[in-house]
């Protein structure tokens, strides 16, 4: 629920494929296939201002949601009676949806079109708010985990002027290692330290805050490594992500601080840390970052 109201998270049996009307001016768009991300994948069919969207797939990386997903996606094809003209995939070149669309644009010689995976997150929220297609840019915001940026590099922390056609990146939160690659997001301890080495001198916080439960926490692990990796850049792409600075936040306070053991554990643990205490200040309750404050030991 938010704001008394039902909320979709996902839409499965009884809601899909049930067509969503999209804004005015879609309704002259040519026929889309979407491929969607890997990670909580659903796909879509865009046709006769129609949105045909998928029930969630789930993680492409597993290969019995991959063979499903596969599946579905021809299944959907036939029962719709769909050919794409335009085949939009993520712009992150390693994602095996990514990777499919390419095949079947190929294929089918139909135009093949990268989308920025922040920018969709906007594009998507501003057709859920049915603006039309020739709507104002919007000031949209984009807190997420990992998205592959314009620069080639890992974005999650962005501030885009965007319409539906294109987008600017105005601002955006400062790029920090992810120490150890795809590594830092299992071992949340690992963001603190990034965070510390490049926000702050380490050497200074440790010296005048090392009797802090953390401080001891993360001299006990191969700081010296991780220090060069993060000098010589060697498995440790910088990234402007949103979800990882909730894990160095969450490891800070010990919420999840060793090791996570599902996506996104070390946020959903922290919220659920702070929800009892962040309440609206205007109603006399702490804000979010005093109950952040509050909540460390």
């Amino acid at each position: 629920m938010a704001d008394s109201k039902p909320q979709f998270l996902r839409r499965a049996r009884g809601y899909a494929p049930q067509p969503i009307l999209l804004p005015d001016g879609f309704a002259d768009a040519e026929n889309i296939l979407a491929m969607g991300g890997e990670l909580k994948n659903t796909f879509c069919l865009l046709k006769d201002g129609r949105a045909i969207l998928s029930q969630h797939m789930g993680d492409l990386e597993d290969a019995a949601t991959h063979q499903d997903y596969r599946h579905n996606l021809q299944l959907y094809r036939q029962l719709f009676d769909f050919s794409p003209a335009v085949i939009a995939v993520d712009k992150h070149p390693d994602y095996l949806s990514t990777q499919l669309g390419k095949v079947i644009a190929a294929e089918e010689d139909v135009q093949l079109v990268e989308v920025q995976h922040h920018h969709a997150h906007i594009a998507g929220c501003m057709a859920e708010h049915v603006l039309p297609m020739d709507t104002e840019k919007v000031f949209g915001v984009a807190l997420d985990g990992l998205g592959f940026g314009e620069d080639e590099t890992i974005w999650g922390g962005e501030f885009l002027l965007a319409d539906y056609h294109g987008f600017e990146r105005v601002a955006y939160f400062q790029p920090v290692p992810m120490l150890g690659g795809a590594q830092s997001m299992r071992e949340p301890w690992r963001n603190t330290f990034a965070q510390l080495l490049y926000m702050l001198d380490w050497d200074q916080v440790a010296e005048v805050y090392g009797e802090l439960g953390i401080i001891r926490f993360l001299n006990s692990k191969p700081l010296a490594t991780l220090k060069t990796m993060a000098e010589k850049g060697l498995n440790s792409p910088p990234a402007s992500s949103a979800g990882r600075l909730f894990d160095a936040v969450a490891a800070a306070v010990d919420v999840c601080r060793d090791s996570a053991g599902f996506e996104g554990q070390a946020a959903i643990e922290l919220e659920a840390l702070l929800a009892p205490i962040a309440t609206p200040a205007n109603d006399g309750g702490l804000s979010l970052g005093q109950a952040m404050i509050a909540s460390c030991p």
